[in-house]
């Protein structure tokens, strides 16, 4: 995840502004194409970083940093460091995530036990 964190903290620091997720994702799995170059993404040095995982994998560590607070979903789906914040900081008690299989197994259990009730998140507040 911290690779993620460093890269965002790239983005912002050479070209200015976050990329959407799925930009993000394909750059740090080392993604090449005219879109990216154009973008300034290639250049970066954590491009390719993370091209050992699956996109899902990625995902998954970019969800969790969002619902964390280290990185922010931007209004066009742009990820970029927390509001008021120049750089995102890897949080304390995300750091002992080191282990990807592992993690996966966390992730789909809890997956697993959420309960989805329709579309709205308030009929949560209902359940006993």
């Amino acid at each position: 995840m911290r690779a993620i964190i460093e890269f965002v903290n790239e983005e912002i620091r050479a070209i200015g502004h976050g990329f959407g997720c799925g930009k993000t994702i394909n750059a740090l799995r080392g993604r090449e194409s005219i879109v990216f170059e154009e973008a300034g993404l290639t250049v970066l040095e954590g491009h390719g970083k993370l091209k050992d995982l699956s996109y899902r994998q990625i995902r998954r560590f970019v969800q969790t940093l969002i619902q964390a607070g280290a990185l922010r979903l931007g209004q066009y789906g742009t990820i970029s460091p927390p509001e008021g914040a120049e750089m995102a900081v890897m949080p304390d008690d995300l750091d002992w995530v080191v282990d990807r299989d592992e993690f996966n197994r966390i992730m789909d259990r809890r997956n697993k036990e959420r309960v989805i009730v329709g579309d709205d998140p308030k009929a949560l507040d209902d359940q006993p």
